[in-house]
Order: structure tokens, then C-alpha cells, then sequence
């Protein structure tokens, strides 16, 4: 065990284990180890560098706002958060208003506080979910293995299976006040969620006169070819969660609240220390500017269809989930963590989300040669493994 190693272990928890692997820069699509070996980095940040790394815009936008202001509080106004908000409320075509934090976690704990305040009755929530590590957002989160141990967890918290409509209708007779959902469940395996359950959901919270939130922590800000997938699949949710890819790299989180929720929290109901910070909004600014200009939502969709192509043939792989680049390659065996392993010692870096399935997520940057490549080395490591 190597002194890095040994460090590490001394300094912090255990709750990640200790990585393998020591990054010390990267470019674009590419990440550099502490040995100098390259790899593709096909998770970028588990869906966060959207624009890959050490992008220009991104470089530009830190070294101007960190000249001028990086913290005011929210006991004042900046213009950077302003300016962020204003190109999200762009970016939808109904009226919206933000609140911003500082993750995805943080994000949905301000969706269900906000939620709640507006009714108490009964939230639904999907099992297989993901949603956060904070009380309210685990509470919210429908995986037994990330709850254990932390019970007594928030009540009133019911658990639908996904695409099950019966099990929709069964859950919801009682009165609800909202429902939470992923249009792709991502940590739960990238599971595809049917346009007719995401329909139902919809029309089940109209019902009760309930609210809809769609967490887009990971399929929102083009991940899977659109701004807003739920949106693209013509689903009007009362919240939209927001985080991961929205600042490229630095932490933030946002909620975008239509209708009459908007009206909800007054001053003192909730709030962030760093929610709105100038450095994280003006960055996050610019990498919104920055899909735009460089027509990435389009690249997103070619770029994973070809991802689809190179891959649906292979025989080992059973389907491919996801959309755009949030894909799930679902392996016949379960040997997906070694898969992990061999396509690290490809060059190559892509996660397991359980036994059988593989997920990607690479920047929205990411080119036609690239794409290949990665699928050739992850090809190579389904082989070895």
C-alpha cells in the first residue's frame, strides 16, 4: 500500500472506502493520474462535468468573479445570481421562480419542505429512487440499503414501483400531497420510466390536487439532449430539481417552482448560507451560454445514438437504457464491477451502479472519435472481465 494510500485512509472517513485512483488534471474529455496515465473519463463527475474539464468558458468565468465579489450572503443582492436566474426561467416556457443551494441533496430537501408547507398529506415516491443523503432527501429515497441504520426516517412517505399503474392507483386512493420522480432513475440503474406511467403520475397529482416534483438532478441541463427531459416528454411538473451538471463542476442546486407553490415560502421559511454564491452562478451561467452556443443538446442526442449503435450489437450486452448521455449498458452476467476494473486499466472510466449494469455519463463536449474509442475499450474490459 502506497504512502498516498495510507494518508488517505489516515485523514478521512470510510464512508467512500478509499479510491484507487488519484486524479491530478484533465482536458476535455481526458483526465491525467498521478502516474501520468490518461484515461476518458465516461462519468464526469457521475454526471456533473458537463463541459468536460478545464473548459475555457468555464476557466474565464472563475478568473473574472473571483476578481470582483465571491460571497455576499443572501442578505444582498448580486448580479450573477440574478443573471442565472433569469436564463433558467429562459430556458422553460412557463413562468418560474428559483430558489438556489448548494446540491442535489439540498435541492430536494427544499422541493419537499416546500411541498409540504403547501400540504401535509401523504408524498409518494418511487421505490428504486434516488434522491439524496440528507434526512429528508433519504427519507425520500426508495432503496432499503442507503435507509438502514438511520430509521426513524420522515413519515407519511409512500412507495410506488416503477411503471407499475396498479401500484399507482393502489397508493394514491388516500389523500396525497406530492410526488417526487426521476425521469430516469439514475443510481437506481438508469431505469427507464414508460411515457404512460410519467402520464399517469402527472394526471394522479392533478387528481388529488397534489404537487409534482421532477428531481432532473441527473437527466436536467441537457444530460439527455434537452434542457428539461420531463418537459421534453410533455410533462408539466410543479418543481424541477436541479444540481450536478448546472455549474460544470462547482457545487450548486436549484429548485424551479411554477404555479401557485411560488407563493409558499416567505422570508425565514428556508434558506442556504451559500445558495446563489456569485461564483458558483456566474460559472453555472456560463455553462449554460456555452451549450448554447455550441449546440451541445444536439451533439448529446448524435453523439448518444452512436453510443447505442456501437454498443446494442454486442452479445453480451442485454439492452441499453437512458437517454442522450445517461446511458445504462445492461450486462448478461453480473460482472459489471469488474468491468469497472478492466476498462481503469483500459484507459477508460465508467461506474457500476449495481452487479449487472454499467453507467456512463460522459461531458456533453464529448466527439465522434471519442465516442468510439470509449466504446472499443469498454468492449476490450466486457471481454476480460
Amino acid at each position: 500500500m502506497n504512502e498516498i494510500t495510507l494518508s488517505w485512509q489516515r485523514n478521512f472517513l470510510n464512508n467512500y472506502g478509499t479510491p484507487s485512483l488519484k486524479l491530478v488534471s484533465g482536458k476535455g474529455v481526458w483526465v491525467k493520474d498521478s502516474n501520468s496515465n490518461r484515461y476518458l473519463d465516461f462519468l464526469g463527475g457521475i454526471a456533473v462535468s458537463a463541459l468536460g474539464h478545464s473548459h475555457k468558458n468555464i476557466v474565464k468565468a472563475i478568473k473574472k468573479q473571483s476578481k470582483t465579489i465571491l460571497h455576499t450572503s443572501n442578505l444582498y443582492q448580486n448580479q450573477p445570481s440574478l443573471d442565472l436566474a433569469e436564463k433558467l426561467r429562459s430556458l422553460t416556457k412557463r413562468e418560474a421562480k428559483i430558489f438556489f443551494c448548494n446540491s442535489g441533496a439540498e435541492a430536494n430537501e427544499a422541493a419537499l419542505k416546500l411541498t409540504r408547507l403547501a400540504n401535509k398529506n401523504t408524498t409518494i415516491s418511487l421505490s428504486n429512487s434516488f434522491h439524496g443523503r440528507t434526512m429528508g432527501a433519504l427519507s425520500l429515497t426508495g432503496q432499503k440499503s442507503k435507509q438502514i441504520g438511520f430509521e426513524p426516517l420522515l413519515e407519511n412517505i409512500n412507495f410506488v414501483e416503477p411503471n407499475d399503474l396498479n401500484d399507482l392507483a393502489e397508493k394514491s386512493k388516500s389523500g396525497i400531497g406530492s410526488i417526487f420522480f426521476e425521469p430516469i432513475q439514475g443510481e437506481g440503474g438508469v431505469v427507464d420510466l414508460n411515457y404512460s406511467f410519467l402520464q399517469e403520475l402527472e394526471n394522479t397529482a392533478k387528481n388529488h390536487k397534489a404537487f409534482l416534483v421532477a428531481d432532473e438532478v441527473q437527466t436536467g441541463i441537457g444530460r439527455c439532449g434537452y434542457w428539461f427531459l420531463s418537459e421534453a416528454m410533455n410533462i408539466e411538473p410543479d418543481v424541477i430539481v436541479l444540481a450536478k451538471g448546472l455549474a460544470g463542476g462547482l457545487p450548486i442546486g436549484a429548485i424551479m417552482v411554477f404555479g401557485e407553490l411560488q407563493n409558499t415560502f416567505n422570508p425565514g421559511t428556508h434558506g442556504s448560507t451559500f445558495g446563489g454564491n456569485p461564483l458558483s452562478c456566474a460559472v453555472a451561467l456560463a455553462v449554460l451560454q456555452t451549450i448554447e452556443e455550441q449546440n451541445l443538446l444536439e451533439n448529446v442526442r448524435l453523439r448518444g445514438e452512436q453510443l447505442v449503435r456501437n454498443l446494442q450489437i454486442h452479445p453480451q450486452v442485454e439492452k441499453i437504457s437512458g437517454a442522450g448521455l445517461l446511458r445504462g449498458i445492461h450486462l448478461s452476467e453480473p460482472k459489471a464491477k469488474n468491468v469497472v476494473e478492466k476498462s481503469q486499466n483500459n484507459g477508460l472510466l465508467v461506474n457500476a451502479v449495481n452487479d449487472f449494469i454499467i453507467r456512463l455519463a460522459p461531458p456533453l463536449i464529448v466527439n465522434e472519435y471519442e465516442i468510439d474509442l470509449a466504446c472499443q475499450k469498454l468492449v476490450t474490459a466486457i471481454e476480460q472481465a
